[in-house]
């Protein structure tokens, strides 16, 4: 899959201008589809546009598929943003394109500054991963997809705030406050992206196996939780956010057109989710979600109901 690099084009020339005029930078200019960034003894800073780990990047993404579309899918979000007039949380990283930090701990990467090809670039957040040659991502590769669905939560205005607990079995304990929607999103992507591996992908990408235990994402239906372990559970979450990607119908009220112009319809279900979070408080619970999205799409009211219905301890929507 490959990314519009008229884009790519624009970001270099309104960087120039900008630097010209003495004004702030918050652009890193690339041509590549996302930008690459290491940390070094003086900082953080983008690799040249003729690191041959750009090659590599973009040779691997050609063979991974879902992962591309993912990275598409953030790139057309932040479109969607600057078209629909809507204010992202996270506006300066909204500005880029994709920021990948190698070698570094898998998650997001927060209040970062990098010294670009022009100036020093100070973002509210960038992607880390793993590995500092991304020839070698596919053990890496379901963690970014995590890493994407978080980072569309936070420039949608909801909190993040790191998961002291990595390991599969801790997405079922409670969130730190304020980002129990980001770390449930996360969850879901990881889990179709894992699905997406498993049906189609290269036998050289075999990363769908590291994290098998989220297919479904079923693991809380049917089982006793108080009302405020639902509420502060990313794994709960993650399996509503699951079962909306899956079921969420196409269409949606023509005000919202602006908005999902910028997707392809195999993607409008994520661009719903990343539009109710944005209408929600920085705090929001997986309940407030469930009603803030049927009202935002009444023909997918039923839908609603019956997720929330289906959640331990919880009432309908209204």
């Amino acid at each position: 899959m490959t990314i519009c690099h008229s884009v790519a084009r624009f970001a270099v020339v309104l960087a120039l201008v900008v630097a010209l005029l003495g004004c702030s930078v918050y652009v890193l200019p690339t041509a590549h589809p996302c930008v690459l960034v290491e940390q070094r003894d003086d900082g953080y800073a983008q690799l040249p546009e003729d690191d041959p780990r750009y090659a590599a990047l973009e040779a691997y993404l050609a063979e991974d598929e879902p992962l591309a579309r993912l990275l598409n899918v953030y790139e057309r979000t932040m479109a969607a943003f600057s078209a629909s007039g809507l204010r992202p949380a996270a506006a300066r990283a909204a500005d880029n394109r994709a920021v990948l930090v190698l070698g570094q701990q898998a998650g997001l990467v927060t209040d970062i500054c990098v010294q670009g090809l022009y100036d020093q670039v100070c973002l509210e957040l960038a992607l880390g991963v793993p590995i500092t040659d991304p020839a070698m991502l596919a053990p890496a590769a379901p963690q970014l997809a995590r890493a994407v669905g978080q980072a569309l939560l936070v420039l949608a205005g909801q909190g993040y705030g790191p998961s002291p607990c990595s390991e599969p079995a801790c997405d079922g304990l409670p969130s730190p406050p304020g980002s129990v929607l980001t770390q449930g999103l996360g969850i879901a992507l990881e889990t179709i992206y894992c699905q997406d591996l498993e049906a189609g992908s290269p036998p050289g990408l075999a990363a769908a196996g590291a994290c098998a235990h989220l297919i479904k994402g079923e693991g809380y239906r049917g089982t006793e939780m108080s009302p405020a372990d639902v509420v502060q559970s990313p794994g709960v979450a993650g399996t509503v956010f699951y079962q909306l990607l899956s079921e969420a119908p196409t269409g949606y009220p023509q005000r919202f057109m602006l908005w999902f112009a910028n997707y392809d319809p195999q993607d409008e279900a994520l661009a719903k989710i990343v539009l109710v979070a944005r209408r929600l408080g920085c705090r929001a619970t997986i309940v407030d979600f469930l009603g803030a999205y049927g009202t935002t799409f009444p023909g997918e009211r039923a839908l609603a109901r019956e997720l929330l219905a289906a959640l331990p301890s919880m009432t309908e929507v209204p």
